[in-house]
């Protein structure tokens, strides 16, 4: 059964990432975009589902968030649990969304000098700012650190500042596709030694995704068009279904078998 689906709303966003997988930007046609309406059409077609991630692009930014909005609240009100991946530079309040049914994942890149290099002057001081803001109010918020061969050594300093704000942190590095082709690879044990050598008495919790092996319920992943994809990071390998038409959960699990085999991804959470 599907019974979480992550969807990338849109593919533009206020920010340019020099790592962005999604190649995301903000000059961006947003006509051939699914409209909330197409995505709740969609989605009702899927009678198990629990928890929806909104992820991007950016899907606070202003020319999304009313369908965010829209969506948010329509499948809170069904007990969906919804998880919001956000750069954390546009504070949205959900004044309609009980806190215990909405979460965000906000980014981080490091200090706040590395922060502001990949997406901006100031930008960390918004994205710190979102983050109290919504913990003030009740939301689970998680902290996510892309970790590429320019930031590596700041995996300390955002655990520091997860334990300050009294929020979870999520590892996973750079992917390269998009214009993170220009990065190089960063080794799994290179991330746990630095963890380590800065004396946490504690190893991160490494967790590899097995949601496109046909076991029990699987994570759906839907581009901006409401295409089926392998997921967020592997967009250019469409299994050529749609979200509007018409589909079996048996088909997606055949054709994402087709095109991922028995691939995973590793992310590490602390």
């Amino acid at each position: 059964m599907i019974d979480t689906v992550r969807m990338i709303i849109t593919r533009k966003c206020n920010l340019s990432c020099p790592y962005c997988h999604a190649d995301a930007y903000n000059k961006l046609d947003l006509s051939k975009e699914l409209s909330a309406k197409d995505w709740i059409d969609g989605l009702n077609k899927l009678p198990d589902l629990k928890k929806l991630i909104i992820t991007g692009g950016e899907p606070l930014m202003s020319d999304v968030i009313d369908k965010t909005i829209e969506l948010v609240e329509y499948f809170t009100a069904k007990n969906v649990k919804v998880k919001i991946n956000t750069n954390g530079t546009h504070m949205c309040i959900f004044d309609n969304v009980n806190p215990d049914d909405l979460e965000f994942q906000v980014s981080i890149d490091g200090l706040p000098l590395q922060h502001d290099k990949n997406r901006g002057k100031g930008n960390y001081k918004k994205s710190v700012n979102f983050i109290e803001t919504q913990m003030s109010r009740g939301n689970k918020v998680k902290l996510k650190h892309v970790i590429s061969s320019d930031n590596l050594y700041n995996i300390n300093y955002v655990v520091s500042l997860a334990k300050k704000l009294m929020v979870q942190a999520q590892f996973q590095v750079t992917v390269p596709i998009g214009r993170g082709k220009s990065y190089d690879s960063v080794e799994n044990k290179d991330i746990i030694n630095i963890i380590k050598s800065n004396g946490y008495d504690y190893r991160p919790r490494i967790t590899t995704c097995y949601r496109h092996l046909g076991v029990g319920g699987i994570t759906a992943s839907l581009d901006e068009y409401g295409n089926f994809i392998a997921c967020p990071q592997l967009r250019d390998f469409p299994t050529g279904l749609n979200i509007t038409g018409d589909f079996t959960e048996q088909e997606i699990r055949l054709r994402l078998k087709d095109i991922v085999g028995d691939m995973t991804c590793d992310t590490y959470t602390l």
